[in-house]
């Protein structure tokens, strides 16, 4: 059974980890060139709570990696 947070009276458990703290983990993840284990080791987590925290913050956080390409995939169908 769910509880109701407090603070902000949304259904589910009350957060372990800071927002702030989790964004960091996300940004850690996105920025970097580290995989989600690494991460998860050098911050004292699980690499699901980093999956799930680069889930929840990948599209406030802009990643801008000067040496990435733009790939098209195309579709196989028939040539007309």
């Amino acid at each position: 059974m769910k509880t109701t947070n407090q603070k902000n009276g949304r259904k589910g458990r009350i957060s372990k980890y800071d927002i702030s703290f989790r964004r960091q983990v996300a940004r850690a993840h996105l920025e970097g060139s580290d995989n989600l284990a690494e991460v998860a080791k050098k911050h004292g987590v699980t690499s699901d709570r980093v999956g799930a925290s680069v889930k929840q913050f990948s599209s406030e956080i802009t990643v801008e990696k000067p040496d990435a390409r733009l790939i098209t995939v195309r579709s196989q169908g028939k040539k007309e």
